[in-house]
């Protein structure tokens, strides 16, 4: 079959796309499967072409695919139906699907809409596969699982089995992403391992990918050395939720490429009790050149709130460590306004961030956001259970759930003070730092 797979456009920020400008890598997975498959794969990565959803039509001419695909994150889900709106006005017979981690706790509001034919949850590899088997057979879709769908009403089959060998998967199709239309500092994004092991109540990742899996440190560098061939030029963006979760398997990655010869430059997220300063140092050598830690915040008893599982001072000894090892560049990211914060405790982020610029100077970038309930989340749950409130208008208006509006009611704090606050920590993070 023909298939057409869209990313759609999404309204991030300049701090995201400075960060996150990269390949989409679940899309990029759906169609290695697919192609693997023998079907013949087209790929609209939309944000990196800065195409509307009415874009797609040209592409739906030119292309006449079968089945057309979107994976969707929260801010890109109204994109992504008014692109499969277009596809079907341009081909009303076109089989479309939706997937991603939006699609998967939404999936009945997914489902019910007239552009959307399918949608599949949660790890989409084999319930993709066996779905366009059974399109192209005219089979009976039921026994799939993983799948939610209009029939004469909403169906949802039984969720998928894990992917539990991720080194069986394909490597995911770097080579169909236009990486010419990305901004030079555009990066290729590979993932080492899925799932998060921890709680933090404003996450979904641990309902999305149910348990933590790893790939082997071999499987990643053969990856690794793929891409470097393919884009010896472009930096790359290891996507993991803590990269150095397992410090053995890092440590043999590093090993790894250094063996390889792999002159690379890349980057990573992580968490900061997972690190230390051998390992950073370790990191540093094979190529890494910046880490990315989640503070949240700079009050302790806010930290413990959001079940983040660390200290204050823990995050600060985190940031001395990776200078120390020689890593070029630290990102910290904060959340401002939960619920229950008082001007404290947000006074308490501020300073953090003062003092982290004044110390580690402008290789140090921060930046925060206000928390975003997304589906799937502890944080939603509240809401949904009566515990939380939300400003009129602002829950599940999904293009504002880049975290630069307060959705919830801030119980201490009112709506424009929360906004003063907040700009008085960008302010600190743009601050000039002086010793």
């Amino acid at each position: 079959m023909r298939v057409l797979l869209i990313q759609p456009p999404r309204p991030y920020s300049s701090h995201d796309s400075d960060w996150l400008n990269s390949t989409p890598i679940g899309l990029a997975y759906i169609a290695a499967v697919l192609r693997e498959a023998g079907h013949t794969i087209d790929v609209l990565d939309m944000p990196s072409q800065g195409l509307t959803p009415e874009s797609v039509k040209g592409v739906m001419k030119k292309f006449k695919p079968d089945v057309v695909g979107c994976s969707v994150a929260t801010v890109g889900y109204r994109p992504a139906l008014r692109a499969l709106t277009a596809c079907k006005q341009c081909d009303p017979t076109v089989t479309t699907i939706l997937g991603g981690i939006h699609a998967t706790f939404e999936d009945f509001d997914a489902a019910s809409q007239e552009c959307v034919d399918y949608v599949v949850r949660n790890e989409g590899e084999h319930t993709i596969v066996e779905l366009l088997d059974c399109l192209e057979k005219q089979h009976d879709p039921r026994p799939i699982r993983g799948l939610t769908y209009r029939h004469t009403s909403l169906v949802r089959t039984e969720d998928a089995p894990l992917v539990s060998d991720l080194d069986a998967l394909p490597f995911p199709a770097h080579d169909l992403f236009p990486l010419g239309n990305y901004p030079e500092y555009g990066m290729v994004a590979i993932n080492t391992s899925r799932g998060c092991a921890h709680k933090c109540i404003f996450c979904s990742t641990r309902r999305m990918f149910r348990q933590y899996r790893f790939r082997s440190a071999e499987n990643v560098v053969q990856e690794l050395r793929y891409v470097h061939d393919l884009y010896p030029e472009k930096k790359i963006l290891v996507g993991d939720d803590t990269f150095t979760l397992n410090r053995k398997r890092a440590l043999k990655i590093c090993t790894l490429i250094r063996e390889e010869g792999l002159d690379i430059d890349w980057n990573c997220e992580t968490r900061v009790d997972t690190i230390d300063t051998d390992l950073l140092r370790e990191l540093k050598r094979a190529g890494c050149y910046a880490v990315y830690y989640g503070l949240e915040t700079g009050s302790q008893d806010n930290l413990d709130h959001v079940k983040k599982g660390t200290t204050v001072q823990a995050g600060i000894k985190a940031i001395e460590k990776a200078f120390s090892a020689g890593i070029d560049q630290i990102l910290v990211g904060f959340i401002l306004g939960f619920p229950w914060e008082t001007e404290g405790d947000i006074e308490k982020s501020i300073n953090l961030v003062k003092h982290l610029r004044k110390e580690f100077g402008l290789n140090l970038i921060a930046y925060g956001k206000f928390p975003i309930p997304f589906p799937g989340t502890e944080l939603e749950k509240m809401i949904e259970d009566g515990d939380v409130g939300v400003h009129q208008g602002m829950y599940k208006n999904w293009e504002d759930y880049q975290g630069y509006k307060p959705i919830m009611v801030t119980e201490h704090i009112a709506k424009d003070r929360l906004h003063e606050l907040y700009l008085e920590f960008c302010a600190a993070c743009l601050s000039r730092p002086r010793k």
